[in-house]
């Protein structure tokens, strides 16, 4: 059976037709809100895998970082006791080598008769003399200045100083005792 819609009144008090909107546009337009939750959750989720994925690198370069922290300490104490050791071989003596200088320039007619070395101070003290039938005088200066002019004693000591020169005589024999003073470069 079939309806028949009668509508009596004039066509200016009709209702106006209704349009009706395709199905997709009007999914769209109530979708809008729902769309923009589904984005947000989306890029809350990117969002949340992105710090996951930090917390795991922070984790792991921990982990790593506490393996390695005790190597790095033994290895930071290994290059400091190395630093002090090569300190200690720049600044050594080479106390055979000043033995050597020492022993050359003194002149044919003088001996040793003491060494001293005072580590507190930083000297080392040698006494020693020159005999001469001449005299002898001028002795202790060519000797200090021939030390001094050798590149073993100039690195190794500040200073090479004359404290004392005595003259004596035995016999017919002229005899300059000399007192030394060579001041280390550094104290040890």
């Amino acid at each position: 059976m079939r309806v028949i819609k009668l509508n009596l009144l004039p066509e200016e008090l009709r209702a106006v037709k209704t349009v009706r909107l395709p199905v997709w546009l009007t999914f769209n337009f109530f979708s809008l809100p729902l769309l923009f939750l589904v984005l947000s959750l989306a890029l809350d989720l990117v969002l949340l895998i992105m710090v996951m994925w930090r917390d795991a690198d922070i984790k792991m370069i921990t982990n790593k970082e506490k393996t390695l922290y005790p190597q790095r300490e033994q290895q930071r104490k290994l290059e400091d006791r190395l630093r002090k050791y090569q300190k200690l071989v720049k600044r050594k003596v080479s106390w055979g080598e000043v033995m050597n200088v020492i022993s050359d320039c003194l002149p044919q007619t003088g001996w040793f008769t003491k060494f001293d070395m005072d580590k507190a101070e930083g000297t080392l003290v040698i006494q020693g003399s020159f005999y001469s039938k001449e005299g002898g005088r001028g002795l202790t200066g060519r000797f200090i200045s021939c030390l001094n002019q050798h590149e073993v004693i100039s690195k190794s000591f500040k200073s090479v100083t004359s404290k004392r020169i005595t003259q004596r005589k035995i016999g017919s024999t002229e005899v300059q005792d000399f007192y030394l003073v060579f001041t280390l470069a550094e104290k040890k």
